[in-house]
């Protein structure tokens, strides 16, 4: 019997020092996202296979990744856009009678486009990695109490 006590002790401790240390924060970087598990920096494959964890967390995750890449597209179209006034604007001068307002307004809308999007990413990745952390929050204790067999320890979480 007090082997078992301490079993369930010595388990309980384990995974209470298991289940904190587990804290994710990303941070944008020169050479581009970094992500921090605690203290140690761990690769986007690891940070992507810790979200697999939790379900409701990995699909905000997947939804932060598709609209960073509808956001990359966009800015690969507002580019082009911009490209294309510069041309219309070296090659005919700015005499152009109203032909740069198509590629400027382009540009314009999918300024705010790209704009949209990146925000609607980045705050589907804080709320991923809140998520993620917010759920190593409900630690399990282990306290003394009623079991179905009367007075003893009883691991809860």
């Amino acid at each position: 019997m007090n082997a078992k006590c301490i079993a369930i002790f010595a388990l309980s401790v384990l995974l209470g020092i298991h289940a904190q240390a587990q804290e994710l924060t990303t941070f944008n970087g020169i050479s581009g996202k970094m992500f921090y598990q605690d203290d140690k920096e761990i690769t986007a494959s690891e940070m992507e296979s810790l979200m697999k964890s939790n379900p409701e967390v990995y699909q905000e995750w997947l939804e932060h990744k598709k609209l960073w890449k509808l956001t990359l597209g966009s800015l690969t179209v507002q580019m082009g856009f911009i490209a294309w006034s510069v041309s219309l604007a070296l090659v005919d001068g700015f005499d152009t009678k109203g032909g740069l307002k198509v590629p400027l307004i382009g540009s314009l809308v999918f300024t705010g486009v790209t704009s949209a999007l990146a925000i609607s990413s980045e705050t589907n990745k804080k709320n991923a990695i809140l998520g993620y952390n917010k759920g190593l929050d409900e630690l399990s204790t282990l306290y003394f109490g009623p079991t179905q067999n009367g007075l003893g320890f009883v691991y809860g979480f």
